[in-house]
Parts: C-alpha cells; structure tokens; sequence
C-alpha cells in the first residue's frame, strides 16, 4: 500500500514581499512612537529652559574698556565741475580709538540653579571689574593727528556689553577717581556696538 505525498504549497514572491512590508510597519510604529515622545520632551525642556532664562541675558561678550577722542584734519577731495577736475582741501572730523596701556580684570562667577517642572538650567551671575590706564601714543603725527586738533572736550569711555539685559545691576565707570555718568549705547566692535560709553569732561 503505497501513501501518496501531497506536494508542499510554496509562497508566492508577492506574498513573501507583503508580508515583509507588514513586518517592517510593525516595526516602525514604535519607532516613531519613541522618536515622538523624545521629540516632546526636547521641544518641553527647551521651553522650560527658556522661560526660566526670561529676563537674563544670553551669552555675553565684554569688551573694552577704549577711549574715543574726536579731532579734526584736513583732507584732499577731487571733484570733476564742467569736465574739469578742481582738488580742494576740506577740514573733517574723524574718531581716534585709544587702547589702554595696562588693563587688569577681575570676574567673579556665581552660578544659581534654576527650576521649572522637571526640568533644571543653571544661570550665572558675573562681577566684572577693572582697572585700566590709558596715553597717547608717541607716533600721532603718523596717523595725520596732532594733539592741538584733539577735542578733548567731547572725548568718551566706552566699554563693550554683548547683551544688554545681563547687566542686573547696571554699571558703573570713573575716571581719575571722578564717577561718569554712564550712558547705553557706542559698545566696540567686538561687541556688536552694544555696551555703554561716558564723557570723560
């Protein structure tokens, strides 16, 4: 008595192929489960963080301290009038920066802790001072200034604050021991041109 084998039914290839994509969904669905609740939480702490940081100032670039004297000179325009060129001299006023000699800073750093939720940022609160000296440079006359053309009388000490906010508690600068009244604006270059600046007369 002889059994009669029945030949073994075989997968079509478009099957095997739909049921790998089946398998390859099911797994994606939880991928991007996770991937959505870190992307939550990462948009909630940067929210937190934000808010905590409200009213602080970001990064902050201190620059200076520079002193800013305005003088006059001359100087040689052409100008082209009924086809012809005529050179005249005209007075112009230009700035002179002046970098101190000698320029000591001492910054003290404390950092304070702050919460919202679960979530944690620290801040940090910095003292700045320093003492800085200032002269003429020896080699004015290259530069086209001489001292008589120096207008002393509207000279100013700048100094450099990134990011006006940070300062807390306002500042403060004085001069051969006199206290200048500071003012908001005129920061150096390294600063972005915020800061605060002063008359030195």
């Amino acid at each position: 008595m002889s059994e009669e084998v029945k030949p073994r039914r075989e997968w079509s290839a478009g099957i095997r192929l739909l049921f790998v994509a089946l398998i390859g969904v099911a797994l994606v669905v939880p991928l991007m489960l996770v991937y959505a609740l870190v992307y939550d939480r990462q948009n909630q702490a940067q929210t937190a963080q934000t808010e905590i940081n409200a009213g602080w100032g970001g990064p902050q670039v201190v620059a200076g301290p520079v002193i800013v004297v305005p003088f006059r000179t001359t100087q040689t325009q052409n100008e082209e009038v009924n086809g012809k060129t005529t050179t005249r001299v005209v007075d112009v006023e230009k700035l002179l920066y002046i970098s101190p000699v000698t320029n000591a800073v001492s910054t003290e750093i404390v950092p304070q802790e702050r919460s919202k939720s679960i979530y944690h940022s620290v801040l940090f609160e910095a003292k700045v001072s320093g003492k800085a000296s200032f002269a003429l440079p020896p080699d004015l006359t290259r530069f086209g200034v001489t001292r008589e053309r120096l207008m002393w009388d509207r000279a100013e000490l700048r100094m450099g604050a990134s990011d006006a906010r940070g300062l807390t508690a306002g500042a403060s600068m004085s001069a051969d021991g006199k206290l200048l009244e500071v003012q908001p604006g005129k920061g150096p270059a390294a600063s972005g041109g915020e800061g605060f600046f002063a008359f030195l007369d």
